[in-house]
């Protein structure tokens, strides 16, 4: 399956109220019917394509060993991140080798390329699960992502999150909402947003914190629980008014070629004099591999490239700090 590649950035994650959210319904308020127990999945807008996570609402009845309500239910005791429901999904399960739960949603409108975005969301541990992992994350594709069946008939999405939590510590505070956030360079065309675990089981940090959970019914508390609430995908970046998409840099006459290089990669522009503009070539990890100052009265510049391994690269040209231009660049060395 194709997988569509974002270029992650070392920015704080900025404050965005006043901004679009791109992900419909993302505190998971709206519903079309009042959830009645577990894996009663009402929630719209979001889709459950393994195994059923469970949806929370205080519309729901506290009705014992299965409530679904809030802030008690039968997994712990939790208050909203922001409104009055949310989500919770399994991401590890002992008992049940590379078993998921995921939540897919479809963006209003799709990811620009060269756009800067913040994705977040907010999550929190159940006090009844027995296990915590450190790989929750959240993956951005072009196309609805493919479940691969590992070991069970309901296994691992196949795609690659990124958006993952700074350091890689199993999440075990279940008095707080946990803060997931960072911001990235879309590469375009990015119209699917996934929340879970993307990890093999022997790879997602496992621990066992809890260990003294009965079981839930017939069940074991052998697993990993979270709640997840308050997703979002904002834009940072954004295009003079009356002024296209196709049309930003169209200024500086920029021509990149020959693509794919084969270790020299040419830049023609039209900079003023007091323009400062830069080239930066990035891996799909998000590391620089080479930057490049673009001389306001010379016009072009050949980048010599043959140190980069062959592969795909995001080349960025900014002018003033500005990016007006972000091109995916092929690399074949001989």
């Amino acid at each position: 399956m194709g997988r569509t590649i974002l270029i992650p950035l070392i920015f704080l994650c900025l404050s965005t109220q006043a901004q679009e959210n791109l992900v419909p319904n993302g505190s998971f308020e709206q519903f079309s019917d009042c959830p009645m127990n577990p894996g009663n999945w009402t929630a719209v807008s979001w889709n459950t394509p393994t195994f059923t996570p469970d949806y929370f609402n205080v519309c729901a009845q506290n009705n014992g060993e299965f409530s679904v309500s809030i802030p008690q239910n039968y997994l712990g005791f939790q208050p909203p991140s922001e409104g009055e429901a949310y989500a919770g999904i399994t991401p590890f399960n002992k008992n049940l080798p590379e078993a998921r739960e995921y939540l897919v949603a479809e963006l209003s409108s799709e990811m620009i390329a060269s756009w800067r975005y913040e994705i977040k969301f907010f999550v929190s541990p159940s006090e009844r699960a027995q296990y915590a992992v450190s790989t929750l994350g959240a993956a951005l594709t072009s196309e609805p992502p493919e479940v691969v069946s590992i070991a069970t008939p309901n296994g691992m999405i196949d795609a690659v999150p990124q958006i993952m939590p700074d350091e890689r510590i199993p999440i075990t505070d279940t008095a707080k909402w946990i803060l997931i956030c960072d911001t990235v360079w879309a590469t375009g065309g990015e119209k699917y947003i996934t929340i879970g675990n993307f990890h093999l089981d022997g790879d997602s940090d496992t621990l066992r914190f809890n260990p003294n959970q009965p079981p839930l019914g017939n069940w074991p508390s052998t697993f990993a629980y979270y709640y997840i609430d308050d997703v979002s995908v904002v834009a940072l970046d954004s295009v003079p008014s009356g002024v296209g998409i196709d049309e930003v840099g169209r200024e500086y006459g920029f021509k990149v070629y020959p693509n794919p290089s084969n270790g020299i990669l040419t830049i023609e522009y039209s900079l003023g004099l007091t323009d400062v503009g830069t080239a930066q070539l990035f891996d799909l990890s998000g590391r620089c591999v080479h930057h490049s100052t673009l001389i306001a009265d010379a016009n072009l510049t050949k980048l010599g490239l043959s140190h980069v391994s062959s592969g795909l690269y995001l080349l960025r040209i900014a002018v003033n700090g500005d990016t007006k231009l972000s091109e995916q660049i092929s690399i074949v060395n001989p």
